[in-house]
């Protein structure tokens, strides 16, 4: 991408080095997250919690609290006790 026409300048090579620094940057950022979440997932199975909890703070109030009911519902039908889970998290942190 250097080309000896280019001059001292290589702009061409440039706007590719940098394009795919850029491209790198953004694989690494994301990793990092799935990383994260993953590691989050584990916890929260780790803690007797469902592994896919959904974000209750972008629901509305009423999609939040059907949620919330469907959820415990949920969990007490397989057994968990959502307040002995959620103690046990308050601890770890």
């Amino acid at each position: 991408m250097y080309f000896a026409r280019e001059g001292p300048e290589y702009h061409t090579g440039l706007y590719v080095d940098i394009g795919c620094w850029s491209i790198l940057f953004c694989l690494a950022l994301s990793m990092g997250m799935y990383i994260k979440n993953r590691k989050k997932v584990q916890r929260r199975i780790a803690l007797g919690l469902h592994s896919d909890i959904q974000d209750m703070s972008i629901m509305n109030t009423e999609d939040a609290m059907a949620y919330r009911i469907a959820l415990t519902e949920m969990s007490r039908l397989e057994g968990f006790d959502l307040s002995l889970s959620f103690m046990r998290m308050l601890l770890m942190i």
